[in-house]
C-alpha cells in the first residue's frame, strides 16, 4: 500500500497557507483605504474651490423706516430723519442694547467725507447707557448746551475720540442722543428731526 503524500503548502488545513494569504489581503485593504481617502479628499477640494462664493462680508439691508416703526411700536416717541443725498445708512436697529438691555433705537449714517452721524434713543436711560453712547463724553469747558428748535441739548465731547461730539436731550421720559464726527451743524439738523412735535 502506498503512503499518502503530505499536504502541499498553502492547502486548506495547514498552519501557514491561510495566514500568509491573510497578510496579503490585509495589506491590500489598507492600501485601498488610503487610495480611496485620497480620492475623496481630492473630490472635496474640487467642489470647495469650484463653487463660487461671494467676496467679503454679506451686508444686511439697512431699513431706517422699519427700525423707527419698531421703536414707535415699542413706545419710543421718535421720528426718522431726512438726510442729505450721499449719506449712507449703515445701521438701523431696535432692540436691547448690549450694556444695559434697554430697548434702544440705533441709526447710523456715513457721510461722503467719511465722517458719521449716529442716533440713539431709549426710555429709562442710565448713566452707564449715556456714557456708552456718547463715547465716554464729557461736558466741554466752552459750553454745555446747544439750542435746537427751542430745546436745550446737552453737549459732550468724547474722551475716546476728541473729534466726536454728542448732543443729548431728555424729554417726556425718552432720551435722545445724536453723536458723531460730523460737523455740529449736521448733528443739530438731525436732532431737530428725530424729536416728534408735542401732541
Amino acid at each position: 500500500m502506498s503512503t499518502p503524500a503530505p499536504p502541499s503548502p498553502g492547502a486548506s488545513g495547514t498552519g501557514q497557507g491561510p495566514s500568509a494569504g491573510g497578510r496579503k489581503r490585509g495589506g491590500g485593504t489598507a492600501g485601498d483605504m488610503v487610495r480611496s481617502l485620497l480620492i475623496i479628499v481630492a473630490l472635496v477640494a474640487v467642489v470647495v474651490f469650484a463653487v463660487p462664493r461671494p467676496q467679503g462680508r454679506i451686508e444686511q439691508p439697512v431699513d431706517v423706516a422699519e427700525a423707527v416703526s419698531q421703536a414707535r411700536a415699542g413706545a419710543l416717541a421718535v421720528a426718522a430723519p431726512t438726510v442729505p443725498e450721499g449719506w449712507t445708512p449703515n445701521i438701523a436697529t431696535f432692540g436691547p442694547d448690549p450694556q444695559e438691555g434697554l430697548p434702544t433705537l440705533s441709526l447710523g449714517y456715513v457721510q461722503p467725507a467719511g465722517t458719521y452721524v449716529g442716533v440713539r434713543a431709549t426710555r429709562g436711560a442710565t448713566p452707564s447707557w449715556t456714557t456708552t453712547v456718547t463715547g465716554r463724553g464729557e461736558v466741554p469747558p466752552d459750553g454745555a448746551t446747544v439750542e435746537v428748535d427751542g430745546d436745550l441739548w446737552q453737549r459732550f465731547v468724547g474722551t475716546e475720540n476728541a473729534e466726536r461730539t454728542s448732543l443729548l436731550l431728555e424729554q417726556d421720559g425718552t432720551t435722545y442722543v445724536v453723536t458723531g464726527t460730523a460737523p455740529v451743524e449736521d448733528l443739530t439738523d438731525v436732532a431737530a428731526q428725530i424729536v416728534p412735535p408735542a401732541a
